[in-house]
């Protein structure tokens, strides 16, 4: 089952896989999250329900999230480039952070998103 809505702040559509949990077991769970990195790509220093995510308002949906294999085969169909973090420690590309974005030293203007195993993903170069 999956739980979804839209972040305040960001807009973007927000999709969890609770399994079997009900809405109010699941809202409890992210009500102890002490952090979170929203898909719109924003941190933030504290959970993000209420003020990011109106879990209570939010609508289930039959369905569950992505494999990690699905997640990496849709970057690749719509990116000419997509690596993960070791490989681009290996290419030697990054040379810092500003605000969680990759300073790099290629030219190229990096993306990035987090798998559902929470594996990092850098994309650029639309097809």
């Amino acid at each position: 089952m999956l739980l979804q809505g839209k972040c305040i702040k960001c807009d973007c559509l927000v999709s969890l896989d609770i399994g079997n949990k009900t809405k109010e077991e699941a809202i409890k769970g992210v009500k102890q999250w002490g952090t979170f990195h929203c898909v719109g790509h924003h941190v933030e220093l504290s959970s993000p329900y209420p003020h990011y995510w109106k879990m209570d308002e939010w609508l289930l949906a039959e369905g569950k999230a992505q494999t990690e294999e699905e997640f990496v085969a849709d970057l690749k169909s719509k990116y000419e480039y997509v690596i993960d973090t070791e490989e681009m420690t290996k290419l030697n590309i990054i040379k810092g952070f500003s605000y969680g974005f990759p300073i790099t030293n290629d030219g190229k203007n990096w993306n990035f998103d987090h798998s559902p195993k929470g594996k990092r993903w850098y994309y650029t170069g639309g097809k």
